[in-house]
This record gives structure tokens, sequence and C-alpha cells, in this order.
């Protein structure tokens, strides 16, 4: 059983004429907009304070955000403890910034993470409260896409087969979204990609679900030492139709898995 600080979160209160504008991270049919989250790596350090009603407070680091919601690592000791459907207020500070960005929250999964930790996924529930506090160098973090992604568990990779006219590379799924997916690639093979703008893939969901196939534009490939990262944005067409309902639904289940104690 986790340990809370005293008292409790600091709880988010629901106010009349915001109940029906949450935003709702994997439904298919209510995405207007294609959006991707960003990658705290890619910025300075982005801490998650989880504030409690005796003024105590945990901490944890957030590891990507959008406009829709966000994913936060807790070491064992700062774990605030919190359960799927929990509504809470979570502040944003960094050290580039003066000030702090309080929004309303709700937790939609909690999970073990394979490098340590526990990591969150977060969902913000008042749009409004968040586009009034989101201005200048803050919309950096904040991008506008709304896709929740999935990301895998190391130890249990999804092989991505990419297959284009004049090649095809198999890859492992770094994450995924309704929006598109990152792919990890041998940086010999990645090169075949620069004559690719648009690949046929397609990957197995595991565990006797199938398979799923798409059509996607090459959008990035960014290269490393031994291996390279490919962006990838899925194409809107009839296989997407087909398709991104079971998407939908695989990454759901997935987001929701409960984790052992």
């Amino acid at each position: 059983m986790t340990h809370r600080p005293g008292h409790h979160t600091i709880r988010s209160i629901k106010i009349p004429g915001f109940a029906g504008s949450s935003i709702s991270m994997l439904r298919l049919d209510q995405e207007k907009r294609r959006h991707y989250r960003v990658v705290q790596s890619r910025l300075p350090t982005l801490t998650v304070e989880v504030p409690y009603s005796d003024g105590s407070k945990r901490y944890g680091s957030c590891r990507d955000i959008s406009v829709g919601g966000a994913s936060v690592t807790f070491n064992s000791e700062q774990d605030p403890g919190l359960e799927a459907g929990d509504e809470i207020i979570l502040l944003f500070q960094t050290e580039s910034q003066p000030r702090t960005i309080s929004l309303a929250s709700r937790v939609v999964s909690r999970r073990w993470m394979d490098e340590g930790g526990i990591g969150y996924a977060f969902v913000f529930t008042r749009p409004d409260e968040l586009r009034a506090q989101i201005w200048g160098a803050w919309g950096r973090w904040f991008n506008r896409r709304r896709f929740r992604r999935f990301v895998p568990d190391a130890d249990k990779g999804v092989v991505v087969q990419m297959g284009w006219k004049r090649g095809l590379v198999d890859g492992r799924l770094i994450d995924v979204s309704l929006g598109g997916m990152a792919v990890l690639v041998r940086r010999e093979e990645a090169a075949q990609l620069n004559s690719a703008r648009v690949v046929n893939i397609s990957f197995g969901l595991g565990e006797g679900e199938g398979g799923l196939r798409f059509r996607a534009i090459v959008r990035s490939c960014s290269a490393g030492p031994r291996d390279a990262r490919v962006g990838l944005e899925l194409m809107r067409d009839e296989t997407y139709e087909r398709s991104g309902p079971d998407l939908q639904r695989w990454i759901e289940r997935r987001m929701q898995r409960p984790i052992a104690d």
C-alpha cells in the first residue's frame, strides 16, 4: 500500500459549465486535429508538483505533455499514491520560467516503469483554464495536438514493418498515437528511408489480437550512433478509417492495464 503524505491531495473542484468540456483522449470520433506530444527531454526540466492540504508536496518529472494531458514519473519515495479516476490539481514549473502553471487533472493510469519509478498518465479536465495559462514561452511545452500517445514496454517490443516500392525495413515501436508513431531502426537501414516519402506499415498487436496496417508519411529521421528514430504520420485514407478504431481500442486497453503492487 503506497503511503501518502498527511491529509489529502488538492482536489479539482467541478465548476458548472465545464462538465462537458473535458478533452477525450482516446475517442477517435471526437478528435478534430492531429496532436502529438512534446517529449520532455527536448526542453529544460519540467517539474510536476502534487500539493496536499496539509502543505506537504510530492514531486515528479514530466516525460511528455500536450494540451490534452501529461505523463509524469515519480520515484518510489515521491509516489503520491493516486488511483485511476482521481481528480486533483497539478502544478507545472521549470527554472526557465518565473510563473507556475496550475491545471485541474484526472488520473488515467498508473504503472511501474521499466527504468524505475512509477508513471502516471493524466488528462487535463478544463480546456478553457488551460488555454488561459499557456501563453508566451509555455507554448513550447503544450503542443496543440490532442492525441494520446502510448509507449509500449521495452521488454515486449512491438515490431513494425515499413515497406515501399524500393525497400523494406523492420523496426521497434517506440510510441504510437492515433496521429502517428515513432519507430527505432538500425542506422544503416534508416538510410534506405531517404528515398521513401510514403510507406506501408504493419505491426502485430500481440496476445492473439491480430495486426494493423496503415499508410504513413515519413516526417523525420534522427540518427544516433547505432540506431535511428523514424517519425511517421498516419495518412487519413480508407485504410485509416478501417484500422483507426482498432488502434484506438488497443491503446486504450494498454493505457488502462492495472499494475501489480
